[in-house]
């Protein structure tokens, strides 16, 4: 009993990630979208059909537009799916049962950083449960954050294999972790092997694959406006917004780099200002991507716990986009209740992130003390 006492926590992940697999179960009349039963539905199920007895290949076989190591996932479910009476459960559960131990990692990772009260506020964030098994962004997010863990101990090395595992399932991690490279020869090195770790991923799917490199590029470059404010702006499919987004989400990242250098970030709250500067001059903010600098704050030792309401609001906000999102019929329309939830998610994410850095600017990033409550 003392033991379960002590990591209510992970009890509490294992519970969202139950809920989230619940909400989203492709069994159930009126489940909620995910991608994960979307893209296998669309694209793969005529590939079963076809009864091939050979491996079913990603990107070869079927159109998959995603980094290595979701691609990897889905070479694993699809392949074992076709063993089952009902190939689109079998999937889904594989896709459910690695993205809910990677929340379990999560929560632990910040239980390490910060604390079991933040961990518990970790595992119970609105956008973990709605997001938990819908995309792979915690893929992603589990070995940043034990990356984050493995650099606060000064092992370089192992944070830097870790955030670029994290790159292999989703860029983000390494748009993050770009301060490392103002932190000394040390950072430097472990940025070097995170980006060497995700380009050696590319590689690898590129030869499974051949052609795979150039349609993720293509895809994503092209994608529509979505989850940005730049909504506003009425036309989701402008390409000269979405071009001056590009360049505006660099220099965001940029200065974000050389302000926490200059104000003596803590590492968490580094990474948290480089991933938020970016998801609010980019074009597109899907709201799963909410989970990064949610996850990020959370692990701050600096985070005032009077922030701790505006942070659940702000990732409300973003939970909130995906249930309102058939109450239209065309959710990209600016004034659409999908929309207006966009904007008060962008809203509530600069204002954390102004009055966040505003507190923790005078705060030493590698001297720093965690400041847990009592």
């Amino acid at each position: 009993m003392q033991s379960m006492a002590r990591h209510y926590h992970l009890l509490a992940a294992v519970l969202v990630v139950f809920a989230s697999t619940i909400i989203h179960y492709p069994g159930f009349e009126g489940y909620l979208y995910s991608d994960i039963v979307y893209i296998f539905a669309s694209r793969v199920g005529e590939v079963l059909e076809e009864g091939s007895g050979g491996l079913i290949i990603p990107g070869r076989d079927f159109y998959l537009e995603y980094p290595p190591l979701v691609w990897l996932l889905w070479l694993a479910s699809v392949n074992l799916a076709r063993y089952f009476q009902d190939p689109l459960t079998a999937h889904y559960m594989v896709h459910a049962i690695v993205l809910g131990a990677s929340l379990v990692a999560s929560v632990a990772a910040v239980e390490r950083l910060a604390g079991r009260e933040r961990a518990l506020l970790a595992a119970l964030l609105p956008s973990a449960g709605v997001y938990g098994v819908y995309n792979w962004d915690l893929l992603a997010i589990a070995p940043l954050l034990w990356g984050l863990v493995y650099l606060r101990r000064g092992r370089w090395l192992a944070g830097g294999l870790l955030i670029g595992v994290g790159g292999a399932a989703k860029l983000l991690p390494l748009v993050a972790a770009a301060p490392l490279v103002v932190r000394g020869r040390e950072g430097l090195k472990a940025y070097s092997v995170a980006v060497a770790v995700t380009a050696v991923s590319f590689a690898l799917v590129e030869v499974a694959a051949p052609g795979y490199i150039e349609t993720f590029y293509r895809h994503h470059s092209n994608w529509y406006i979505e989850g940005s404010w730049l909504l506003i702006l009425g036309d989701p499919f402008n390409e000269r917004v979405r071009d001056a987004a590009k360049i505006a989400s660099a220099i965001a990242v940029l200065l974000a780099v050389a302000y926490s250098r200059r104000a003596r970030l803590a590492l968490e709250d580094s990474l948290f200002t480089s991933i938020t500067a970016y998801l609010l001059t980019t074009y597109l903010y899907t709201p799963q991507m909410n989970l990064f600098p949610s996850l990020l704050l959370l692990s701050s030792p600096t985070l005032a716990w009077s922030l701790v309401p505006l942070l659940q609001l702000q990732d409300l906000s973003a939970a909130a986009v995906i249930l309102v999102w058939s109450l239209s019929t065309d959710p990209l329309n600016p004034y659409s209740p999908a929309s207006i939830a966009t904007y008060v998610k962008c809203v509530l994410l600069f204002a954390l992130m102004i009055i966040h850095v505003y507190r923790a600017r005078n705060i030493r990033g590698l001297e720093v003390l965690y400041s847990r409550p009592s």
